[in-house]
């Protein structure tokens, strides 16, 4: 509460905790089932303790990571909001009732009764299953404190076409949640040209089937790996220096959700899912003349540029300012990228044990300093250029290398099916450019207006 009144004091917005009601609502994002996810969650999607099952339906994965996560790390729900189940317990500002009878049905908070105790919601690490539930409720003294819980603010800011998701017909009082099968959305980057990044900004969707995209500054980095680091392949050499101008690439790997609406739209035969499931997993089984064709489509149907990223500006964008094998230093382990954790890197302790052998839903891993998810891992990801064995000559300012060289297109990042030195922010393979596999998929950029 003090914090929300301090943060309101600074903004001069209204902040505070949300009610009861708010918080169910936001969380369900329109479904009925007991998790946004359906009838169960698995411990990709949220954090929780993964050694107790919830009505046999397969929450017990055996993933118990004892802590919290990075806010953000786990999918968000159809209304874009992330671990809502799970990671910590969320403090509302509701008194706590043991029936909802005679509760408010307009959506304040409910303060009458007599006692102290206040409301948190959401589950945390901490917990089975069962008590991530949208529905699930706590009470505990507004004095307490502990390693479980957190909270999530609320806002009572003016709604208007430009600053609300959802629109407001003439005369009416309600308010329309986002639909997420809807097409148009709210474009939150109005504008945005090269000339007004100077930090890594994260541009927001303006259609549902347009990617997030984190729009980056230019910089000078060291392309390449350095002559000492551990099982480093030939074509990683000369490093050399590489100057680029601001350009935005895709916040996560392009998704089956999104693929499939360039599909649909063009009589397309959709890519096979290997059984894992669409939607939020990244799309797979697309070869570089697809995600071409994709990224000429979707340019079309937004009127942005989007494009396959340079080669260097791929590495650039997952170095993130870092030098090392990956963007987490020497060292990667399988709560930070998804490979297969059976194998050691340089004896530092990437065999971890876990190999998931399969995609997971992008966002679901830490994202690199710049914002961007699953760049070591999870799939290849296409690059424009062509593969040439080594760098000499290579261009030194970011464009695409498309002279010369082999018929074959470069792909970065490694995949599930790797191991870890094969995920180094270094590391580099090729293919032909009609190949699809289920460890490839696409990452796009955006050229920025000058």
């Amino acid at each position: 509460m003090a914090y929300a009144a301090w943060l309101s004091k600074e903004t001069g917005e209204h902040y505070r905790l949300p009610t009861e009601a708010e918080w169910e609502y936001a969380a369900r994002a329109g479904t009925t089932t007991p998790f946004w996810t359906g009838q169960c969650v698995k411990t990709d999607q949220a954090n929780y303790d993964g050694n107790d099952d919830y009505a046999g339906c397969g929450a017990k994965t055996g993933v118990y990571r004892a802590q919290t996560l990075r806010v953000g790390s786990l999918p968000a729900n159809p209304w874009g909001l992330h671990e809502v189940h799970g990671n910590v317990w969320e403090w509302v500002h509701d008194r706590y009732h043991n029936t909802y009878a005679g509760a408010p049905t307009d959506g304040t908070a409910w303060e009458g009764g007599s006692g102290s105790t206040r409301v948190s919601r959401g589950g945390s690490w901490f917990n089975g299953a069962r008590n991530l539930r949208s529905a699930v409720r706590s009470g505990n003294a507004p004095e307490d404190r502990d390693d479980k819980t957190g909270f999530r603010l609320a806002g009572d800011t003016p709604a208007t076409p430009d600053d609300r998701v959802g629109s407001r017909a003439a005369g009416d009082d309600s308010v329309k949640p986002p639909d997420q099968f809807s097409k148009e959305l709210p474009d939150r980057s109005p504008g945005v040209s090269a000339a007004d990044i100077t930090e890594p900004t994260l541009l927001m969707p303006r259609f549902d089937f347009e990617p997030p995209m984190m729009a980056l500054p230019g910089g000078q980095f060291q392309m390449g790996s350095p002559e000492d680091e551990p099982e480093r392949s030939s074509d990683e050499s000369p490093r050399h220096p590489v100057r680029l101008a601001p350009f935005a690439i895709g916040q996560t790997e392009a998704t089956f959700a999104q693929y499939d609406a360039f599909c649909t739209a063009t009589g397309r035969q959709p890519p096979d899912d290997n059984g894992w499931g669409r939607g939020q997993r990244p799309v797979i089984n697309v070869s570089w003349e697809d995600a071409v064709a994709y990224a000429v489509w979707l340019s079309k149907e937004t009127g942005a540029a989007y494009r396959l990223p340079t080669e260097a500006e791929w590495e650039y964008a997952a170095r993130a300012g870092t030098t090392t094998p990956f963007w987490t230093g020497r060292c990667i382990t399988t709560d930070q990228a998804n490979y297969d954790g059976n194998y050691d890197y340089a004896v530092c302790g990437t065999n971890t044990g876990v190999y998931r052998q399969a995609t997971v839903p992008v966002g679901s891993l830490p994202a690199n300093p710049w914002g961007l998810h699953e760049v070591h891992g999870n799939v290849w990801e296409w690059v424009q250029d062509r593969y040439h064995d080594s760098y000499q000559g290579a261009p030194t300012d970011g464009r695409a290398w498309e002279a010369g060289g082999s018929s074959a297109r470069v792909v970065r990042g490694g995949s599930w099916y790797g191991n870890s030195r094969g995920i180094r922010a270094a590391i580099r393979f090729d293919g032909d450019p009609e190949l699809r596999s289920f460890n490839l998929g696409l990452r796009l950029a955006r050229t920025l207006s000058p």
